[in-house]
């Protein structure tokens, strides 16, 4: 933790990597997440933290930074200054930022029109999106998880690791699990996590059949109006 006369300014979680050898590699993934007044103190965080990766011995420290701060560490000074290097991702690379603050319609007009027309089609086959925080839910997401590993040649963390998010990020009311359904059937599903003004899209699945009702593209947007309500 980053502190000031026990005010909290930033958090990091810092993971220890260990491989083959005895090396170690101390981790920091989507980090450090600061206070929104805070934001000037993440180089001299990141620094700190290296500073205590190497008196533990660690011998690299890796960063992968939120697109949020990224730019901001990502700068050639201050990689020289502070001796960083780009270092090859363990988490997907690509984050799409995507601007909620227009209005709905405004939103809506910022598609393709291939993209609005299967949100409509979706809408007009009855297609329905319903947001959830059970086990039960959990329990339909992860099918979709599992469906969607298995026909794209993926793998995905254990279930366990599911519930653990939904476990804990449920009594903060900062995550939902989204779930499109059609008749009987659950088509697609998604899990977001809200913090401060973003919602985080982290995991997503689609099932085998009646993918012709273009139920994820009702999903996404759908997604995007309920954060609106959170954040």
């Amino acid at each position: 933790a980053l502190a000031k006369h026990q005010d909290i300014l930033g958090l990091a979680q810092v993971v220890e990597l260990r491989h083959r050898g005895g090396s170690r590699t101390s981790y920091l993934a989507r980090g450090p997440v600061m206070r929104p007044d805070t934001k000037e103190q993440t180089g001299f965080f990141v620094q700190h933290l290296s500073g205590l990766a190497r008196i533990d011995h660690n011998l690299d420290f890796l960063i992968e930074p939120s697109p949020l701060i990224e730019a901001e560490l990502n700068q050639p000074a201050y990689l020289g200054q502070n001796k960083l290097k780009t270092a090859p991702r363990l988490q997907p690379g690509r984050s799409i930022l995507v601007d909620l603050a227009p209005t709905k319609q405004e939103l809506l007009d910022s598609f393709k029109s291939k993209t609005r027309y299967n949100i409509r089609l979706a809408t007009k086959k009855q297609v329905q999106i319903t947001e959830q925080t059970s086990h039960q839910g959990l329990d339909q997401l992860w099918d979709l998880l599992q469906t969607t590993a298995q026909r794209q040649g993926i793998k995905n963390y254990p279930k366990d690791y599911y519930r653990t998010l939904l476990d804990s990020f449920s009594p903060l009311d900062c995550i939902s699990i989204l779930l499109a359904k059609h008749e009987q059937d659950i088509l697609a599903g998604l899990l977001l996590i809200y913090y401060q003004n973003t919602a985080f899209y982290l995991f997503g699945g689609t099932a085998s059949i009646k993918r012709e009702l273009m139920a994820n593209y009702l999903l996404h947007y759908e997604a995007m109006l309920l954060s609106l309500i959170h954040i």
